[in-house]
């Protein structure tokens, strides 16, 4: 344990320099959250469609009303 703890003695230097250039991670683009799409399925016509909704859960929309071809979305 101990010969592996000074393996890592010549590393521990350069560690920040390599968090600094490394930079801050993003889940998502930088900017407000849009709205967010999805496909409901109807199993009483056996069929989808397509949703948009905010993050929120508010302000539910339905974008698709053709029941045979909407499965999924196209993204921007």
């Amino acid at each position: 344990m101990r010969k592996e703890l000074l393996q890592l003695v010549p590393v521990l230097p350069h560690l920040p320099l390599v968090l600094r250039v490394a930079g801050l991670a993003y889940a998502t683009f930088s900017g407000q959250n849009g709205r967010i799409s999805f496909a409901r399925f109807f199993p009483e016509t056996n069929s989808h469609s397509i949703f948009s909704i905010c993050p929120g859960g508010a302000d539910e929309r339905q974008l698709t009303f053709d029941a045979v071809k909407s499965r999924e979305g196209v993204y921007t």
